[in-house]
């Protein structure tokens, strides 16, 4: 979570994969599945796993 607080460009593209995977930057992409918080698929990014997915939602509401 550390990172994503330094750096909310991140923040805001991991939120909006929370809802549905989309395409993302290739920074940013890179960096969020550096992080392992994302898979990439056929260029869309989908969170890693579910637990990822309550644990934002929750953080982010």
């Amino acid at each position: 979570m550390w990172n994503l607080q330094q750096y909310p460009k991140f923040a805001i593209a991991f939120q909006q994969v929370l809802t549905a995977p989309i395409q993302l930057e290739s920074e940013v992409a890179f960096k969020l599945k550096s992080l392992g918080l994302v898979h990439l698929i056929d260029s869309q990014a989908t969170v890693s796993c579910e637990l990822y997915r309550e644990l934002f939602h929750n953080y982010c509401s």
